[in-house]
């Protein structure tokens, strides 16, 4: 099938449990806060974290660039993700919004990045994914991320839109309408500004034998791509059900992931 990027959140839910890589993707988060707070950008204070608003989509690329996840997660290749974002780095994606997100616990451990404080998430990973060397979210949700992340960056009125006209499309087509709205409709806003959310993860396996394989907070990344009038973008892929559940997450249902105290 092909699957295209526009619209969609693309997260990290694979990434190699290798210490020199995950050392790297630290350093490339530290130089990528480091470099929006020298640009002059200012945070402001959400409940999720701290926002950066209308981010140069350079800083953007550069820290993509450098950061790697797992191979085996086809759509957060570097590559593509160059690809798509480079297309249309002067028009739909040219300015960003950037979280860097925190767990919302008052007694939760807190990490850095460039001077930043960031509490991490607790995250199952897989147990038969931690043997063969990689950290997959597990679990239900399969997300890094927390519920309503899409929203980040949207004012109210965009919500507000954006939550009536699903409903009167599930109306108009006869079908019910959910209690819990799928979190794809704020990432189809149009207009939106394109979201990067940065966030520590801490893996936590059930398997207590192999909580020694574990490593300390890792660095994680989501993506909220608006819709696109551009062509293109789009990559075939042959997967399953499973698969496509671990890259999108379930279409309704936005569960609470594993740690998070909302």
């Amino acid at each position: 099938m092909k699957v295209s990027l526009a619209g969609k959140m693309v997260e990290t839910t694979r990434i190699r449990n290798e210490e020199v890589q995950l050392g790297r993707n630290r350093a490339a988060g530290d130089a990528f806060a480091a470099a929006i707070i020298a640009s002059g950008h200012v945070s402001e204070p959400r409940r999720r974290g701290s926002l950066f608003r209308s981010v140069p989509v350079g800083l953007i690329s550069s820290f993509l660039t450098t950061y790697r996840a797992d191979a085996a997660d086809p759509l957060t290749d570097p590559k593509l993700m160059g690809d798509y974002i480079g297309a249309r780095a002067d028009s739909e994606l040219r300015d960003w919004d950037v979280l860097f997100a925190s767990v919302q616990k008052d007694d939760a451990e807190t990490d850095t990045l460039s001077g930043l404080v960031m509490k991490p998430f607790a995250r199952g990973v897989g147990e038969t994914d931690l043997r063969q060397g990689a950290l997959a979210i597990s679990g239900t949700s399969r997300r890094v991320g927390s519920p309503g992340d899409e929203r980040e960056g949207l004012t109210e009125h965009q919500i507000a839109v954006a939550e009536a006209s699903y409903r009167e499309r599930q109306v108009a087509a006869g079908k019910p309408v959910p209690t819990t709205l799928p979190p794809r409709i704020f990432c189809e806003v149009e207009g939106r500004r394109p979201l990067i959310i940065l966030r520590f993860v801490k893996p936590i396996v059930a398997d207590e034998s192999l909580a020694n394989r574990l490593p300390g907070n890792v660095l994680a990344w989501s993506i909220c791509f608006p819709p696109s009038n551009i062509e293109g973008g789009t990559v075939e892929y042959v997967v399953n059900t499973i698969r496509m559940r671990e890259m999108f997450g379930e279409e309704e249902i936005e569960e609470e992931a594993v740690g998070d105290p909302e």
